[in-house]
């Protein structure tokens, strides 16, 4: 079976069932497998049934949403188990968690009925308990683990499904949130809904995805060929335009949308060897790399005096329930 034969029916968008997608390209399972075991030393390959030989990337043509069909291939416990062997993996202190509560802090000084969707440990609900002891919080996580951890730090973490949460808990809460949760959903339509019903009418929908907007060079942290950016790890790459166009298919409306800054020393890193690169290629190995060599502080010091005009890794959005 060759990739023409594969792509013979179009599937349908996860974010507007009426918009037309266009095919953009069709990945090798196999290379997939390898990839992920030679360069980051994990298995994927029971992911996959037996006689799949592709996965395949499309952009739905009314929202820019970028999705991978089918959408069966999703990562299970052990493969995040895996993955937490990478201290960058999962940190407990994040730019959107201090984003996040900066503005919930503006928003109110009374108390909140907030709830996280994927609270892993319990980091940022931590975070929102020393900052605004005032909110009442909850988290929702279906790893065992992670829950028995935030237990024990004495956090309200439960082992429940969003869904099911969802039917019992209508109009709720005053905010709902959940970081880099969203991209690994494969059925994200019905993830939104779901946490649409749990808001109170004006309540506020916040999350924080991974940034695949084509702006300046974003895509030196996130972009269409980035291992990370495919199944059986991210099943959609949310940009600028499909995150508003979450407006036009559910009560919402965006309130406010924050870029995350490359402040941080790995961030400054991804761009020093940007710069490194460019140079590199412009003038040669051997000239290049006493070139960089030389010019290495005030690389430096460009570059951390407009680190907050520079794009990393996540955006923020902030919506409203009408």
């Amino acid at each position: 079976m060759n990739a023409s034969e594969y792509n013979h029916k179009m599937p349908l968008s996860p974010i507007d069932l009426n918009s037309e997608v266009e095919f953009e390209e069709d990945i090798l399972v196999s290379d997939l497998i390898k990839r992920y075991k030679t360069e980051l030393d994990i298995d994927i390959s029971r992911l996959f049934s037996e006689n799949q030989l592709y996965i395949s990337r499309y952009r739905c043509k009314n929202s820019g949403f970028v999705f991978f069909y089918p959408n069966t291939v999703v990562g299970d416990g052990k493969f995040y188990e895996d993955l937490q062997k990478f201290e960058w993996y999962y940190q407990t202190s994040k730019w959107e968690f201090r984003k996040t509560v900066e503005y919930l802090d503006r928003l109110s000084s009374e108390s909140l009925e907030l709830l996280e969707i994927g609270s892993g440990t319990g980091n940022f609900l931590a975070y929102v308990k020393g900052e605004l002891p005032k909110a009442n919080v909850l988290g929702l996580e279906l790893n065992q683990k992670a829950v028995e951890i935030a237990k024990k730090r004495s956090l309200n973490v439960c082992l429940e499904d969003l869904s099911v949460h969802s039917e019992s808990n209508s109009c709720k809460y005053d905010v709902v949130v959940s970081f880099q949760v969203l991209e690994h959903i494969p059925d994200p339509k019905k993830f939104i809904e779901d946490k649409v019903n749990l808001l109170k009418s004006g309540g506020r929908l916040i999350f924080a995805v991974p940034d695949n907007t084509l702006r300046g060079q974003s895509n030196l942290f996130c972009n269409n060929q980035g291992l990370l950016n495919c199944p059986p790890h991210h099943q959609g790459l949310w940009n600028a335009k499909s995150i508003a166009y979450l407006t036009k298919v559910f009560p919402l409306e965006l309130e406010d949308y924050f870029i995350e800054p490359a402040e941080s020393k790995p961030q400054m890193n991804v761009y020093r060897g940007f710069v490194k690169k460019s140079i590199l290629n412009r003038y040669g190995f051997i000239f290049g790399t006493l070139f960089y060599a030389f010019s290495l502080p005030f690389i430096k010091y460009t570059l951390s005096s407009v680190s907050e005009y520079l794009p990393a890794h996540s955006v923020l959005a902030v919506f409203r329930k009408l």
